[in-house]
């Protein structure tokens, strides 16, 4: 498990501004500052383990929702500059969960250039 990088915080935290509710905003932001992620699935899921909270039992996954009601997403460059999808999810508690990336080629080519990613 690591710390996201100073560049992946700023990329979640735009998408993250986006939330709808702003208690969900501001518990996503402490949530992404004081967790840790496990890189999942050859690094294409980056999974949340926040400290002092216990995950309840799984009921599946929602995608992140901004104010106009649509789901929150970016797109970042892989090594060779093509688009990769950054979709966050949070559990049933509205806490965040997971973090997929996905270029629909399963293979995604590492490192992403965070200095260069933008809202989808």
């Amino acid at each position: 498990m690591r710390k996201l990088s100073d560049l992946e915080r700023n990329a979640f935290v735009k998408m993250i501004e986006l939330i709808g509710d702003e208690a969900a905003r501001d518990q996503a932001i402490k949530d992404i500052d004081e967790g840790y992620v496990e890189e999942l699935d050859d690094k294409h899921i980056l999974a949340f383990h926040i400290p002092n909270y216990s995950r309840p039992k799984y009921q599946g996954q929602h995608a992140l929702m901004s104010k106009d009601n649509l789901t929150i997403d970016g797109v970042v460059p892989d090594a060779l500059g093509d688009d990769v999808y950054v979709w966050p999810f949070a559990d049933h508690n509205n806490r965040i969960l997971e973090v997929e990336l996905n270029n629909f080629t399963e293979t995604i080519l590492f490192p992403l250039d965070w200095n260069n990613f933008r809202l989808a």
